[in-house]
């Protein structure tokens, strides 16, 4: 279902709370060893933790928050029909920049100052939450389109400094993840990323993520209990 929710807002970070968000699903897959993520806290507790309070974001957070509006503007160039959604199904919940349900497109966007060979490191993490994005999608559409048929896309705006042009400066980068029954793939030929198969399988994701429930709902019944 689609709720009335504003990513950022008091009431988002309530509800998500309680759920296992795409954020999550990356820190999941890497500690399930499917994918390697600098992000990704070494404990599940700590992951949890600072998923309940809060913690405050870092400076790339903010500067993507400040350029998301931006890029999703020039998104709404191209497809008019982007929105952003948050949909929960079951106890899994995708918060999407840019998405339309109806034609399968979606669009995460992302923004980096990291260096360009670091940013690939970051890349699997990022694939992940759309693979999160992409099941929720799926299941909330009662898997009336196929998995094969999602226009999955990570739109990726890297700042940089210009030693030539002395100035800050910006790259482009678009990641293709195509999925389908038995596998994920993806690709960016500006960051030199040649075709990269993830085997999580829709089954696999959906178990993963109910492990995981059940520890963040074991976590919330201890701070009661305390």
């Amino acid at each position: 279902m689609i709720l009335s929710l504003i990513q950022g807002s008091d009431e988002w970070l309530k509800v998500r709370e309680q759920l296992v968000t795409a954020t999550d699903f990356s820190s999941i897959a890497h500690r399930s060893k499917l994918i390697k993520y600098p992000y990704a806290k070494a404990k599940v507790e700590t992951h949890i933790k600072n998923k309940i309070t809060h913690t405050p974001q870092n400076l790339a957070m903010a500067r993507g928050a400040e350029y998301e509006p931006i890029i999703m503007e020039k998104l709404l160039i191209d497809n008019p029909s982007l929105d952003n959604l948050i949909i929960q199904v079951n106890n899994n919940m995708a918060s999407f920049d840019a998405v339309d349900i109806f034609s399968g497109i979606i669009r995460e966007i992302k923004t980096s100052s990291t260096a360009l060979d670091k940013i690939k490191l970051l890349i699997p993490g990022y694939v992940c939450q759309v693979i999160h994005q992409a099941y929720i999608l799926y299941d909330e559409l009662a898997q009336s389109i196929s998995l094969k048929d999602l226009d999955c896309k990570i739109v990726l705006l890297q700042f940089y400094y210009d030693d030539e042009a002395g100035e800050e400066a910006t790259r482009w980068h678009i990641i293709n993840v195509n999925i389908n029954d038995e596998k994920v793939v993806y690709n960016c030929n500006t960051l030199g990323i040649d075709d990269t198969m993830l085997d999580i399988t829709i089954q696999l994701w959906r178990e993963l993520c109910d492990d995981f429930y059940i520890e963040l709902i074991n976590y919330h019944n201890t701070l009661r209990s305390n």
